[in-house]
Order: C-alpha cells, then structure tokens, then sequence
C-alpha cells in the first residue's frame, strides 16, 4: 500500500494542481494520484512525486505516459519554492533531480512548453515552501 502522510493529503487536496488531469487537463472524477517516482527501489511518498492523472493513465500506463509523468513531477519539484526544493534535494542526496528531468527530456523529447496548459498550472500552483 502506498501511503501519504494525513498532512500531504490534505495539502494535495487542497491544491488546484490536482484536480485537473495532466494529460487532459480536464476535471474528471477518475483523477487518481500516480506515485511517479522511486528511490532505492521504493515509492517515493512526497508531494512533488505525486501527479493527477485519470485511471486509464495510471493503470497500466505505455512507457511514454509513465515518463511523462515523472517528467512533470521533477519538473514540478525543480520549480517548486527554494524552502521545499532544497528540503526535498537534502532528503535525497543521492539523487541529481536536475540529470533525471534532463534525461527523460531528451529520451522522449519532452519540452515543457508543448504542454501550455500544464506548464501554467505548474507555474501557478507551485509546491510552497511550508508543504509538507
């Protein structure tokens, strides 16, 4: 089982960035949160590697959608306020976020400015500093 803290529910749940699917960018009632990334072979339980996406993108995604949406939730941490960037770098030390979203970018020629409606609502509802 995957399990957010109480804390980053309700932070999630109080974010505009989550009701809308990444893909679509429309509000459904399927919108699920995809644990997007791992660490040592585990889920990653933060907020920043969480992202909306409706069931048919979450159960059993094609390789590309998987990428896409760790591709958004990196994107999402490096823009993300100083505070929570910096907190989340410091818990991960071994991982260099920066090469990860560089890689996937340039696997699957992903640019975030062919996704306009979802740059903007990343831009918009960045993670705050004070997220848990």
């Amino acid at each position: 089982m995957y399990c957010l803290k109480q804390s980053q529910r309700d932070y999630m749940n109080s974010d505009p960035f989550y009701r809308l699917c990444i893909h679509e960018n429309v509000p459904a009632n399927d919108i699920e949160w995809e644990h997007s990334l791992k660490f040592a072979g585990r889920k990653i339980q933060e907020i920043f590697a969480c992202v909306p996406v409706r069931r048919i993108y979450n159960r059993n995604p094609s390789a590309k959608d998987k990428a896409f949406h760790q591709f958004i939730a990196f994107y999402r941490l490096l823009t993300s306020e100083d505070e929570y960037k910096q907190r989340m770098i410091m818990k991960y030390p071994k991982v260099n976020f920066y090469v990860l979203l560089s890689d996937l970018q340039r696997r699957w020629d992903f640019d975030i400015n062919d996704f306009p409606d979802v740059k903007k609502r990343v831009l918009k509802y960045k993670i705050t500093g004070d997220a848990p």
